[in-house]
C-alpha cells in the first residue's frame, strides 16, 4: 500500500481525516472495522456501502471494490 501511495504521489485519509502516505497496518484494520459482508446464497453483498475512505484504502491496495465483496473461487 505504501509503495503504491509513494509511486502515485498520493495519500489516504489517516487519523482525524489528515492525509497520510504512510498508513499503518493497525490503521488499515481500524478503517475497515464494522464492515459486514452478508452471505446470501452465492452472493456476498455488503450490509452498508463502503465509505470513501475505505474505497481509497482499497485503491491504494490495488484491490477492486467488487473483488472485495466477490472473492474469486480458487480451485
Amino acid at each position: 500500500m505504501r509503495t503504491t501511495l509513494k509511486a502515485e504521489e498520493t495519500t489516504v485519509p489517516g487519523w482525524d481525516h489528515k492525509p497520510t502516505a504512510r498508513p499503518s497496518a493497525y490503521m488499515l484494520t481500524w478503517k475497515f472495522r464494522g464492515v459486514m459482508v452478508l452471505c446470501i446464497g452465492q452472493t456476498h453483498p455488503l450490509h452498508q456501502p463502503l465509505s470513501p475512505t475505505q474505497q481509497a484504502f482499497l485503491r491504494a491496495l490495488q484491490i477492486p471494490e467488487d473483488r472485495f465483496i466477490q472473492p474469486s473461487t480458487a480451485e
